[in-house]
């Protein structure tokens, strides 16, 4: 998710479309569609470099997008396969201190946001 979102809004920053921006980047539009989507999840390096320079994405955003969606990720792996319950969810959120709480809720609120944005992105438009 991490690369593809902003991929796509860095495009459409830059008024391009899919098929000239696939034209830019010598890729098909279906292949720059896959990774826009985050249907491809390893994009090759030298092209996601000049992908992100070229639409002027900032590296660090990008690497911290992508620490957090695998910190959840990782979490995501271990409950299910441990079966963790809600109460050691929260005897381990106690345990931390104040600056892992307050990561453990920035990266709460940001999936919130995540999760809203893609929600109104999926409502019906007005006429």
């Amino acid at each position: 998710m991490a690369y593809s979102y902003h991929l796509k809004q860095a495009r459409k920053k830059l008024n391009l479309s899919l098929r000239k921006a696939a034209e830019i980047f010598h890729l098909s539009p279906s292949t720059l569609s896959r990774y826009e989507e985050g249907l491809i999840l390893r994009i090759p390096p030298q092209k996601l470099k000049r992908l992100i320079q070229h639409y002027g994405i900032d590296p660090s955003a990008l690497r911290r997008e992508w620490l957090r969606e695998n910190a959840l990720q990782r979490l995501i792996q271990y409950e299910e396969s441990q079966r963790i319950d809600a109460d050691f969810l929260y005897e381990r959120y106690s345990s931390l201190d104040e600056r892992g709480k307050r990561n453990v809720l920035r990266l709460l609120l940001y999936e919130c946001e995540l999760m809203t944005h893609s929600q109104e992105q999926d409502m019906p438009r007005g006429h």
